[in-house]
């Protein structure tokens, strides 16, 4: 049993911690966390990451290269803070992802030094575009590039095109095989 000081205090944290407290450690109603969820949009850490979106849709005028403060990161960032799925501004980075990295052999590729997808990137793309229920037939696709990229020992490894023979761990296809159902 979690003690109630810690509780207490988890409940005193941003509303991206609060939601989560709510949910996961305490027997309160749904419509009372998902009433704490939808404020992350409003308030807190989720609406001052919102706020710094450009007009054009991204975060730093970037797609992923400013590690950390690009579209891809802060995208990951309001997913971990449990942005509701049918935010209109993260639809809208969404759609720019997915229309600026789709890439001929049907994955991400956001490097013009690369002549394929990035296996990594493809993943974390596709999380997102999953967790926040992007529309696209090209979702699918992803999924499809992803499993051909599968190693024989199971997982997948980011320097597969470098010559890689086994699996690296990545937490981006977990999330990937939970919105999949395996």
């Amino acid at each position: 049993m979690i003690d109630s000081k810690i509780i207490k205090w988890l409940l005193e944290g941003d509303t991206s911690i609060r939601w989560q407290t709510y949910n996961d450690l305490t027997l309160v109603s749904y419509k009372k966390v998902m009433r704490e969820r939808n404020k992350i949009s409003k308030e807190g850490w989720g609406a001052k990451l919102l706020s710094y979106q450009n007009e054009n849709g991204l975060w730093a005028d970037s797609l992923y290269s400013r590690k950390w403060i690009s579209t891809t990161y802060s995208m990951l960032l309001l997913k971990s803070f449990g942005l509701i799925q049918t935010n209109k501004q993260a639809n809208k980075a969404c759609n720019i992802l997915l229309n600026k990295g789709f890439y001929k052999d049907e994955g991400i590729n956001y490097f013009s030094s690369l002549k394929h997808s990035e296996t990594c990137v493809t993943g974390m793309i596709l999380s997102l575009l999953s967790y926040f229920l992007y529309d696209d037939e090209r979702v699918h696709r992803l999924v499809s590039h992803l499993l051909n990229q599968q190693m024989k020992d199971g997982g997948w490894n980011c320097q597969s095109y470098s010559g890689a023979t086994h699996s690296s761990f990545s937490y981006h296809f977990i999330s990937i095989g939970r919105l999949m159902g395996i």
